[in-house]
């Protein structure tokens, strides 16, 4: 019946669906290492580059029971004709009779439709594609959280490089919302292209913990000459473009009396990086983490040169695209997912232990490492008046340096950049959380 309705509304009485082949074909530029199948309720894990699998025997098709009036013709082909009244007599029945199908065919199939509170968007078709630079980019806080357990929609998630390639993943409509990293990269994004259709969502701020250094550093070989940001004139350095680290790599050579001029300056991969500076190709790289901590943690050939950017100036960025903020369904998802966020970022800050084993299992990283991590990276999400102008003041203070150093092409609009109404929500979540933990 519901083929017959759809037929007769002009719609094909099939389900369309993009072939496994074609759509890793769309997001291979994008995606990079996959998380792995998760088995747990609400949401799928994106694993590319592997072939997606093909629909389940039956999948995009109506069930058999449901045939179309196609079908029903086909069946009555070759049978023996029988007596027909005039069709001036037979065709207000037959219109009659039509008019009944289609409605009482469509009621019984949306009877059993789950609908949303009247006024509140209906999530349990919604897909939220969410996307992290990577490895500790939001799932593990709200996996270890227990934030992810009673979910009224799914999430599929995709890691990515950094964050200039999950920007592009938001601007081609590949993934809905995604972040933990800096300005930079939507600063460059802005700068550079007229409609970029991105916009920050939310903002986790610093919050003092017992590590005060930023999330990124500088590397070297051990056995490196360099010992001080200072010693770098001259050096071949690699950071990735677009990255926040490129930004903070810029202060602290201001600091030290350098500039870009002074450093040979190279845009590799991180994989590339990492395999040039062990092979004596550049002299130092800058990176964050979790890669950081783990090499450090790991590798006796690789040091600490220094730390680059100040703790205060660590902001967790979330982005999302044009796109999905113009659904009403994924805009409510979106703002359900970070009230969930909010609350997970206090609760980690309170069980570091707990977390660091949980997060560490999740992304098979040493607990102990999670822990320095997760230390170095405390936030807290929902910001007041003051702190709202304080992040937009960063934002405008970085664009000034990009613009001056020639590296994009105009200075962007800073105000447009930001949506700020999911806050509410936040600053609700988080002190809903805090309280959870005063009066448990």
């Amino acid at each position: 019946m519901k083929s017959f309705c759809l037929r007769f509304l002009g719609y094909p009485a099939r389900r369309q669906h993009l072939s496994g082949s074609a759509q890793q074909n769309s997001l291979l530029p994008l995606r990079e290492k996959g998380w792995g199948r998760h088995e747990g309720p609400g949401y799928d894990t994106v694993q590319p580059p592997s072939p997606q699998p093909s629909p389940a025997k039956g999948e995009g098709e109506w069930p058999k029971s449901e045939r179309c009036v196609h079908t029903v013709a086909r069946e009555e082909k070759g049978r023996k004709a029988r007596r027909y009244l005039p069709l001036a007599t037979t065709l207000p029945f037959i219109a009659a009779l039509l008019a009944a199908l289609l409605l009482g065919g469509c009621e019984r199939q949306n009877a059993s439709v789950p609908t949303a509170s009247a006024g509140e968007p209906d999530l349990s078709g919604v897909v939220l594609r969410v996307g992290a630079p990577n490895k500790i980019g939001n799932r593990p806080y709200l996996e270890a959280a227990g934030e992810l357990d009673d979910l009224t929609y799914r999430i599929e998630w995709s890691e990515f490089s950094a964050t200039p390639a999950l920007l592009e993943a938001l601007r081609g409509g590949n993934i809905d919302l995604g972040g933990n990293g800096g300005a930079t990269a939507i600063i460059f994004e802005a700068g550079n292209n007229d409609a970029s259709g991105l916009k920050v969502v939310a903002s986790g701020r610093p919050v003092d913990g017992p590590q005060q250094a930023g999330s990124a550093a500088l590397l070297v070989r051990a056995d490196s000459p360099y010992h001080s940001i200072a010693d770098l004139k001259g050096a071949r350095l690699s950071v990735m473009k677009g990255s926040g680290t490129q930004y903070l790599l810029g202060q602290v050579l201001d600091r030290a009396g350098l500039g870009f001029d002074d450093i040979q300056l190279l845009n590799l991969s991180n994989d590339a990086a990492l395999a040039a500076l062990l092979a004596g190709h550049i002299d130092a790289w800058g990176i964050w983490d979790p890669q950081l901590s783990v090499l450090l943690h790991a590798r006796d050939d690789l040091r600490l040169l220094g730390w680059v950017g100040k703790r205060e100036d660590s902001y967790a960025i979330q982005y999302a695209s044009a796109q999905a903020l113009a659904d009403p369904a994924r805009r409510a998802a979106i703002e359900d997912f970070l009230a969930r966020l909010a609350r997970a970022s206090v609760w980690v800050a309170a069980h570091p232990d707990e977390w660091a084993a949980l997060s560490g299992r999740l992304v098979r990283v040493d607990p102990v490492v999670m822990r320095q991590i997760g230390e170095r990276t405390r936030t807290r999400y929902g910001l007041t008046t003051p702190q709202q102008q304080a992040l937009e003041d960063a934002f405008a203070a970085e664009a000034d340096y990009w613009h001056a150093q020639g590296t994009i092409a105009r200075r962007p609009g800073i105000a447009p950049l930001f949506d700020h109404s999911f806050n509410p929500a936040m600053l609700a979540a988080t002190r809903e959380a805090r309280e959870r933990l005063d009066n448990p």
